[in-house]
């Protein structure tokens, strides 16, 4: 459970079928205060765990897994961590090709 601002993640599955639960919340207080409630994303601690590693949306899929093949095949358009913001002992290769 997280506000959206944390690395989230699954492997590809090779047989059977995924589902996923989403649960959006709201609370009426918080949204009367008005204002940009935006949370801001903080600068990673340590290394992402690899279970929550995303090729479609982690810049930093291959300092820590290999590309799956298929994932070369495709546009990737990968977002998380924003640039500055991935774990200090890790760079990410080619950012600004990303």
């Amino acid at each position: 459970l997280h506000l959206g601002n944390r690395r989230h993640g699954a492997d590809d599955i090779e047989t059977g079928r995924r589902s996923n639960l989403i649960v959006w919340n709201t609370n009426d207080a918080y949204r009367k205060l008005g204002g940009n409630r935006a949370v801001e994303y903080q600068r990673e601690v340590g290394e992402p765990s690899r279970i929550c590693l995303s090729y479609t949306h982690d810049r930093d899929y291959e300092v820590y897994k290999e590309l799956p093949e298929a994932a070369r095949k495709q546009k990737r358009n990968p977002w998380c961590p924003p640039p500055g913001y991935e774990a200090e002992s890790k760079s990410v290769r080619g950012q600004n090709e990303l």
